[in-house]
């Protein structure tokens, strides 16, 4: 089996590096931040697996909500409880209510949900991808967005995590003319996703997590050429090795 994935996101052990990241994202000071990088360079595969190892943890209860095509406040607060639907099992433990699946208010719902986490000696941990859809409603209905945002960065009971492009800037140009603080300010966005180190790098290339069955064997040179080749990034470090191995694993 060709063990090299192309075009979706990763997590588990088909996930590699950014262990430094998901350690600050996960249990850092700050509790709101905000991801950028450029496309296709694993910023989901990264939500996903927070996702997967806050829901493993037990300490963090987990949402993804994945915002792309959301042109309205109302649209947001829907995929936010379409989201929370897909997931009632995660939180009925917490004693979620069923009619909370329905609540299409976003600042109601996340109130909800941080209030059941918090009683349930847990904390909300809310992975926003796509997030490139708030600057249209920022700009749209700065109001309602004025008040959310001050919800994601308010501090005690939940953690939040955005990712976006370098497009998401654009948010400090529309929200210029707010009284309150811009909707950037508040999350810490000193990390910026690229390529993998060349360690990280080596260990996908030669699938170090893998069974042991299923581990590559390539020369130095050729992992060594294919790191250069890719500049660490990995989607083409997926893509490349997808197409150099072969049948017998090398």
């Amino acid at each position: 089996r060709n063990p090299y994935i192309v075009g979706a996101s990763v997590t588990a052990r088909e996930h590699y590096g950014r262990e430094e990241v998901i350690e600050t994202l996960l249990a850092g000071g700050a509790r709101a931040h905000w991801i950028v990088g450029n496309r296709r360079v694993g910023k989901t595969s990264l939500l996903r697996q927070l996702e997967l190892l806050a829901a493993r943890g037990g300490r963090l209860a987990p949402l993804y909500c994945d915002m792309q095509g959301c042109a309205s406040y109302t649209e947001l607060g829907a995929t936010l409880a379409e989201a929370v639907a897909d997931h009632a099992d995660r939180f009925a433990p917490l004693g979620l209510p069923p009619a909370l699946t329905e609540e299409r208010d976003a600042l109601t719902l996340l109130a909800h949900l941080r209030r059941l986490a918090t009683r349930g000696g847990r904390e909300l941990l809310l992975l926003c991808d796509e997030t490139e859809a708030l600057i249209g409603i920022c700009e749209r209905e700065p109001a309602a967005m004025q008040r959310l945002h001050r919800a994601l960065t308010g501090g005690a009971g939940v953690r939040a995590v955005m990712a976006s492009t370098r497009e998401i800037y654009r948010l400090y140009d529309v929200c210029q003319g707010w009284p309150t603080s811009p909707f950037l300010g508040g999350f810490d966005m000193s990390i910026t996703l690229g390529s993998l180190s060349p360690a990280d790098a080596k260990a996908l290339i030669l699938q170090t997590q893998a069974p042991r069955g299923g581990r590559i064997k390539a020369p130095a040179a050729a992992v060594a050429a294919i790191r250069d080749a890719t500049n660490g990034h990995p989607l083409l470090l997926q893509l490349l090795c997808a197409r150099l191995l072969r049948n017998d694993g090398t």
